[in-house]
């Protein structure tokens, strides 16, 4: 449950056998229960134990302190007598008036002074407990009056009661509760937000349905991980429309709605309470995007900035010297309700002395935003860095509002790519053809070389990126290379500027070589430029770095590859990396670890990072709606797999975006295939087929490599084992020996022993565990050695890779049966048991029965020809296949299941017949 509005009014108190004084608020989401707090009540429940004196809770407000104390109320031992207080503010203005419930109840005059009154309230709790300890709950701890502070802190200072205090700071207590904790005597627990993994499982269990990462992105990223904005933010998307129930998965339809009542009452709520200066300072926080503390200094008095930090309301950005709101939702409501000539007033104030010039895109955009709601004009300069600060956002729409701001947009050349890009995002890519080819056909002529250069350059960035047109890319840089090397050019153009667009067009052909996955070609241009371009911007050598690690990898220097994205992340941390180049980068190295067996780090590569606060638009890369769903899929972890894609499959439906869309498809394609889904597997190819496959490499390669195993893993046999090395051959004639592994590899593990020779030449060309494991595989399939394919298995494991490691083993055994190596087979059954007992211990409540869903057709086949009584020989002749390969195909069947034998077998058999499952 999460924490209800404070009322702001009435004191309440009570014990297990009384009821509130107040009337319990009503919730949309009353029902859910306590989320992501675990260790906190672990720790509370420790620090109201035998001998401990009680904890205080300190929290921003809505962080869900108010539920814990009510999740404490219920669980709480019996054997426990809980008194209820409740500070506000109508009850500080008078003595004791937190306590007067208590002090109504005893007899005799109310006594003025502090320590009577603890008297009085000491012989009154102790006649009530009978003998049983007392638990002070006290919350709003920093809305107490003076006296009634005194009195908790005497009586838990006493022993006379344990105190669980909640409030929104230490700074904000009376000194008798902090002088508490000073001593020693109460335990301090800080209540900090959600994490997005804590609001992913609120929003699941407040909806009782799947929920898509990105709507839990969203959701999260706007309300600061606050427990009570995200629970009333769930419920305005719900009202609004955008938060959707599809195919009982709820995703995001459109833009997170910030402009609700009830959102507006909760943020107003938490601001009733701020001074007039207080306000002001977090009107002027809200509207420009942040400021330096060296400029609030001459607009703010330094007490109400330092109150706000206080409070929460403000906090530093890591990054920069700037103070800005802290949760994004409380800062979208003041700027919304702050009316146009008040805006105007601000604006002014900071208009002469605000410095833009190096401010990073997130303030100059709130600035252009805050003019141009306050009915001012824009400057050039300002309403093109903001159109170009919303496109990196993901927004066309604010784009275009800024660019509409100057009169001469169809004839600068920074306004027409950015009014382009703004359409292509919104879907128009007519309009934005239109608006390229009048400026190409005219305008563009009359450039100086370098904005001729610009445009050129980010032309052939739309064409690959948005229009996914990496032929009309490479025809416009071919024309600029052309113009590059005219000798009229050279004499009129400065070496370091001439230098600098020669370096930005290397990059540009990198990466469309990288877009088509024609890596080879781009590596000694791309070291040359991350390695020597000194002269070049950080964020052009990071790019370089991004790309020359991909290539790295996919040409099987892994060791290279990491070695540099290391590098690269380095750099990213302490540099200012636009968002969309974050993206980029995060998902060129997912290809580095991924082929470098590095599983671990490539699923961290993968997880959110919560650095896109401030995005208005659903996404800034499509892979990123698949959040951890490739990992698990690359391992095999079919189910895993399924609970992402499954959402990540809707919400890419619900937002039309097909080349993310087709990724997600081909990974639930295999991931059916696994669990023996056939039919579901089908369902994912056939939906595949009908979607337009986008050229870039990025989505094409994982498409096309899930896609084929699914195929082979649903249907073994001559032909789909000939589809993955038709693959594999591909790959190799391409360059890309790291996917070629993949194929060949795949290959192997799934019956096609033939191959393992090319496996072991192509393994000795990558570098890294992956390769190594490899190896070793083919290796021990060629000397026919169990303990090398144990071993393989093993070190596939220590990478994650659960599924390898089986595989391995399935072949050890195998091999050690072959050659009567029982003391081996032995080992290599107990491996490949316990991994399958791993792989299977994502779904642990599924039946027996209902794992014959997850058997392959040959496997079910031959399951029914065991329950009508067929010995193994019978059955290979009747499949006309060798015996060894029946009693494969049962050693896998077994663990499959979790039995041990042909009887175990048969009544599996029958009991999902008796449930109409049918063998």
């Amino acid at each position: 449950m999460l924490p209800t509005a404070d009322d702001g009014v009435g004191v309440r108190g009570n014990t297990r056998n009384t009821t509130s004084e107040s009337k319990p608020l009503v919730s949309d989401f009353d029902h859910v229960p306590l989320v992501g707090r675990d260790r906190i009540v672990d720790r509370i429940a420790e620090a109201v134990g035998p001998g401990a004196r009680g904890v205080l809770l300190a929290g921003d407000p809505g962080t869900g302190k108010t539920a814990l104390l009510e999740h404490l109320r219920r669980t709480l031992s019996h054997e426990l007598y809980l008194v209820q207080v409740r500070g506000s503010s109508i009850g500080a203005r008078t003595a004791n008036g937190a306590l007067r419930f208590l002090l109504d109840a005893a007899e005799g005059d109310e006594p003025k002074h502090p320590v009577f009154v603890f008297q009085k309230l000491s012989q009154l709790l102790h006649s009530r407990s009978q003998g049983r300890p007392v638990i002070l709950l006290v919350d709003n701890a920093h809305l107490l009056d003076a006296q009634a502070a005194a009195v908790i802190g005497l009586l838990a200072r006493s022993g006379q009661a344990r105190l669980v205090a909640a409030c929104n700071g230490i700074s904000t207590l009376s000194g008798d509760l902090v002088g508490l904790w000073k001593d020693g005597l109460l335990d301090l627990q800080e209540i900090g937000p959600f994490t997005p993994a804590d609001a992913e499982a609120w929003i699941a269990a407040a909806l009782n349905a799947n929920v898509s990462q990105l709507a839990v992105r969203a959701l999260w990223d706007h309300s600061g991980g606050n427990p009570l904005i995200l629970r009333t933010l769930v419920a305005e998307q719900i009202r609004a429309g955008t938060l959707l129930n599809r195919d009982g998965t709820f995703v995001l339809a459109a833009a997170v709605v910030l402009d609700g009542q009830p959102l507006s009452d909760v943020v107003r709520a938490r601001l009733s309470r701020l001074s007039v200066g207080e306000r002001n300072v977090l009107e002027l926080l809200a509207l420009s995007g942040g400021l330096s503390p060296e400029m609030l200094r001459g607009v703010a008095a330094p007490g109400d900035v330092d109150s706000l930090l206080e409070r929460g309301l403000a906090d530093r950005m890591p990054t920069r010297a700037l103070i800005r709101v802290k949760n994004p939702v409380v800062a979208e409501v003041v700027r919304r309700e702050v009316p146009p000539g008040r805006s105007m007033q601000l604006q002014r104030l900071l208009d002469n002395s605000l410095d833009l010039s190096a401010a990073a895109p997130v303030r100059i955009r709130a600035y252009a935003s805050w003019k141009l709601n306050s009915g001012l004009a824009l400057e050039p300069e300002l309403a093109l860095r903001a159109a170009e600060a919303a496109n990196r956002s993901g927004d066309g729409e604010s784009a275009l509002q800024f660019l509409r701001a100057l009169t001469d947009r169809r004839l600068n050349h920074r306004a027409v790519l950015g009014e382009a890009f703004a359409l292509l995002q919104l879907n128009r890519p007519a309009e934005a053809d239109e608006v390229l080819d009048a400026f190409s056909r005219g305008p563009l002529k009359l450039l100086p070389v370098t904005s001729m250069a610009e445009f050129l350059l980010e032309r052939a960035s739309l064409a690959c990126t948005q229009k996914d047109a990496p032929a009309e890319a490479d025809t416009h840089l071919q024309e600029l290379c052309s113009r590059l090397g005219r000798s009229e050019l050279l004499q009129s153009v400065a070496p370091e500027i001439l230098c600098s667009l020669k370096d930005r067009l290397t990059l540009a052909v990198a990466t469309v070589c990288s877009y088509q996955g024609r890596y080879t070609e781009s590596i000694p241009a791309l070291t040359s430029l991350y390695v020597n371009g000194r002269g070049a911007s950080e964020e052009l050598r990071l790019r370089a770095g991004g790309l020359l690690s991909e290539a790295l990898a996919m040409i099987g220097r892994q060791d290279d590859a990491v070695r540099v994205a290391e590098e690269v992340t380095e750099k990213m941390s302490v540099a200012e990396v636009p968002e969309r180049l974050h993206a980029e980068l995060r998902q060129r190295f997912m290809v580095v670890y991924l082929t470098a067996g590095m599983w671990s780090s490539c699923a961290e590569v993968m997880s959110y990072s919560p650095r896109l606060r401030t995005t208005p638009g659903l996404w800034l890369h499509e892979l990123d709606v698949l959040g951890s769903g490739l990992m698990p899929s690359y391992e095999g972890r079919a189910d895993h797999a399924l609970q992402v894609l499954h959402p990540a499959i809707v919400q890419l439906r619900c937002l039309g975006q097909d080349a993310a869309l087709g990724v997600a498809l081909a990974a639930a394609a295999y991931a059916h295939a696994v669990q023996g889904s056939l039919t579901a597997s089908r369902e994912c190819l056939q939906e595949l087929k009908i979607l337009p496959l986008r050229n870039a490499w990025t989505f094409r390669g994982p498409v096309e490599y899930f896609a084929t195993l699914a195929v082979a893993v649903a249907a073994p046999g001559p032909e789909s084992m000939a589809g993955l090395l038709r693959h594999a051959d591909q790959e190799h004639l391409d360059g890309r020996v790291s996917y070629e592994l993949f194929y060949l590899n795949a290959a192997v593990r799934l019956g096609e022993l033939a191959a393992a020779p090319r496996l072991l030449a192509v393994a000795r060309r990558c570098q890294g565990a992956f390769a190594e494991a490899s190896r070793i595989l083919a290796t021990g399939i060629m000397a026919e050695n169990p303990e090398l394919l144990l071993a393989a298995g093993e070190l596939a494991k220590d990478f994650g890779n659960e599924r390898f490691c089986r595989d391995a083993a399935l072949a050890a055994h195998d091999v050690a049966v072959r050659t009567t190596n029982r003391t081996a087979a032995r080992r290599a059954l107990n491996v490949a048991a316990e991994s399958e007992r791993k792989l299977n211990a994502e779904s642990p409540n599924l039946t027996a029965a209902g794992r014959l869903d997850c058997l392959t057709v040959r496997e079910r086949e031959i399951v029914r020809m065991v329950a009508g009584g067929a010995s193994n020989r019978e059955i290979a002749q009747q499949l006309h296949v060798s015996v060894r390969t029946v009693e494969g195909h049962l050693y896998q069947t077994y663990m499959k299941l979790q039995i041990s034998g042909r009887d175990s077998l048969y009544q599996v058999h029958q009991e999902a017949a008796r449930a109409g499952a049918g063998g």
